[in-house]
């Protein structure tokens, strides 16, 4: 056989690579779309894990506004208003005004919703080298004051600083609650004592009015948490149906 230039290979191969390339993108396509398809299936159950699991698999392969849109509504259905709000943004960069601008006009009220459905924590008198940890997660930024943004549920919040006792609080954040919380801490290993050298602890007199102080620190907890009235700013609901975009 005759043998080819070295160079007549390398155009062969170069010409060969647009077409791989479109079959690939073909097979994308197709496994994308059945993906999608599939999370549809499950969005019409309202089975929204599921449903979001599929979303998010198609996504990978294909970018296309429909699956970023299903991915948010997804996530608002789930009550996971942090992540929907970053969707939502995703969605509204990659489709277009004029085409979606009815979808766009849904995905701004969903936006909104998600936005009023988030609770936040203010805490103060932080010490400069205070950690805080939200969820188990490392919060970013410094100072005497931070701010947490929370989806509604049950949370955990933790403060530490080297040589100070740790603080540890447990709160059910309920959509657009707004707390403050101090974060002041005591040091390490020092209990106070009253003057001649008798522990506090052994009085009666601090139990009784440590009680007292308890009683109505939790009759306040409560209303911070869970009054309608004080609390919690009611904007809205995200209850309401979305169905599920189909691929155009």
């Amino acid at each position: 056989m005759p043998r080819r230039a070295p160079g007549a290979l390398l155009a062969l191969a170069l010409a060969l690579l647009p077409a791989a390339g479109l079959a690939q993108t073909a097979e994308a396509q197709a496994e994308a779309r059945t993906l999608f398809d599939e999370g549809v299936s499950f969005a019409d159950r309202e089975r929204w894990g599921e449903a979001l699991a599929y979303f998010q698999r198609s996504r990978a392969l294909v970018e296309r506004p429909s699956t970023v849109f299903n991915i948010a509504n997804a996530l608002v259905r789930l009550g996971r208003h942090r992540e929907a709000l970053e969707a939502f943004g995703d969605y509204l960069r990659l489709s277009d005004p004029t085409r979606d601008a009815a979808r766009r006009a849904e995905a701004v009220r969903l936006q909104r919703e998600s936005q009023a459905a988030l609770a936040t924590l203010t805490v103060t008198d932080l010490l400069p080298a205070a950690a805080v940890r939200q969820d188990g997660a490392p919060v970013p930024g410094s100072g005497a004051r931070r701010e947490l943004v929370f989806d509604p549920g049950a949370h955990t919040v933790d403060v530490t600083a080297e040589g100070f006792l740790p603080l540890r609080w447990e709160l059910t954040a309920l959509p657009g609650a707004r707390l403050v919380r101090s974060g002041a801490q005591r040091p390490a290993g020092r209990t106070p004592h009253p003057p001649g050298g008798r522990s506090v602890l052994a009085s009666p007199v601090f139990w009784g009015v440590t009680g007292a102080v308890l009683v109505t620190a939790a009759a306040v907890a409560a209303v911070v948490l869970f009054s309608g009235d004080e609390a919690v700013v009611n904007t809205g609901t995200t209850g309401r149906q979305v169905e599920a975009l189909r691929l155009r």
